[in-house]
């Protein structure tokens, strides 16, 4: 997850953990090659849930303001952000991953992420779907369309617009999804994708603070 912020922006740890690593990757990889997360520091949390690890990644950082070993409370200002490694400008490369803090297992943060209302849109709801084959694997690089519905009409310029995982991203082992847009307004929507020919659709309530599941699979 990218988030774009001016450098020297504040970093907060999103939960209590300790500082597995901070540091930068010149010499040990941590992601598709070396130097590619810059400035980075590894939160390593115990989350209701799982019996592993959680792993929190904060990366591209201008400071970083704990060191490895270091007991985090959330909320604390952990590190700066900042365009190191292979940055092009100021942002907070965000991750998460399960079990061990290897590539492979990173998962969507957004799934880990608290929701964000404001004032416009004070009820948002996060949509968790899969969209998979007749034989049921998933199916990757798809777009997914959700439309606002109202009054049974679809809303022009309502749209949100998500894409289905690459073959190399994982899905998280309570959901088995492959597509997630958090942060929606509640309400009725329209979840649409073509795949392998089909046009698929699914009808699905949004509502404030919960998540919505959806299914979408050609039929036989």
């Amino acid at each position: 997850m990218e988030i774009l912020n001016p450098e020297g922006t504040p970093v907060l740890a999103v939960a209590d953990g300790k500082v597995y690593f901070s540091g930068n990757d010149r010499t040990f990889k941590r992601g598709r090659f070396t130097n590619f997360y810059g400035n980075i520091i590894i939160l390593e949390h115990n989350v209701r849930g799982y019996s592993v690890p959680v792993y929190s990644f904060y990366a591209h950082l201008s400071e970083i303001n704990v060191h490895d070993g270091e007991i985090i409370t959330q909320g604390q200002k952990i590190g700066s952000v900042g365009a190191t490694g292979k940055a092009f400008t100021n942002h907070l490369h965000f991750e998460v991953r399960i079990g061990d803090v290897l590539l492979q297992n990173a998962r969507n943060p957004e799934l880990f992420l608290p929701l964000l209302p404001t004032a416009e849109q004070p009820d948002v709801g996060i949509l968790i779907g899969s969209l998979i084959s007749q034989n049921g694997n998933p199916i990757p690089g798809v777009s997914i369309v959700v439309q606002r519905i109202e009054n049974g009409i679809l809303v022009p310029g309502t749209s949100f617009y998500a894409e289905t995982y690459a073959k190399t991203i994982s899905s998280e082992q309570n959901w088995g999804e492959n597509f997630v847009i958090s942060n929606l307004p509640a309400g009725e929507y329209r979840v649409s994708a073509f795949a392998y020919q089909y046009f698929l659709e699914k009808f699905v309530s949004i509502k404030g603070d919960e998540f919505t599941t959806v299914l979408l699979q050609p039929e036989d």
